[in-house]
């Protein structure tokens, strides 16, 4: 059974493997031994071919809100039929991936971003994390300011497509 996942901007194909030493995962053409082991409140190891990491889960609806080394990621499945007919592709509204209190705002409404840049810095669990922009696009809102604290889940900036 294979999966896609967005990533930042891509979409990735996954398929889990089962081995006699474990189970794996498929990207493509390379397969990863992989294990997870979820410790408390939403905190977990995994493991890839043998490195281990800490790392911290939230999942709300379809969506997994990862965290870790600084950063956070937003996973999505992806609906085939929905981007099929053009719903979901841009992603244009950046989501608190936990509850938090925005550290600095690196960004302005109306400023042009690139895939990756850093919108906000924000602060969870006593870790600092950069919310970097999920494609290229245009700043349209950025509804907290530096101090403001938020729920997971809570709109933290929103995108619009770049003009010609």
């Amino acid at each position: 059974m294979r999966a896609k996942f967005a990533l930042e901007g891509g979409v990735y194909e996954v398929t889990p493997v089962r081995r006699a030493d474990g189970v794996a995962i498929g990207f493509g053409e390379r397969v990863r031994r992989a294990s997870l082991r979820m410790l408390d409140e939403g905190e977990a190891i995994v493991t890839l071919d043998g490195r281990p990491a800490r790392v911290w889960i939230a999942v709300q609806g379809d969506e997994v809100f990862v965290h870790a080394a600084g950063r956070a990621w937003r996973v999505a499945v992806v609906d085939e039929i929905a981007a099929a007919h053009g719903h979901g592709a841009a992603d244009d509204t950046v989501l608190a991936p936990m509850p938090g209190t925005v550290v600095a705002v690196a960004a302005a409404p109306g400023g042009a971003v690139r895939r990756g840049d850093t919108i906000l810095v924000i602060e969870s669990m006593k870790l600092e994390t950069a919310i970097r922009a999920p494609r290229d696009g245009i700043v349209a809102t950025l509804p907290l300011a530096a101090g403001a604290t938020f729920d997971r889940g809570a709109v933290l900036a929103t995108l619009q497509p770049e003009t010609s």
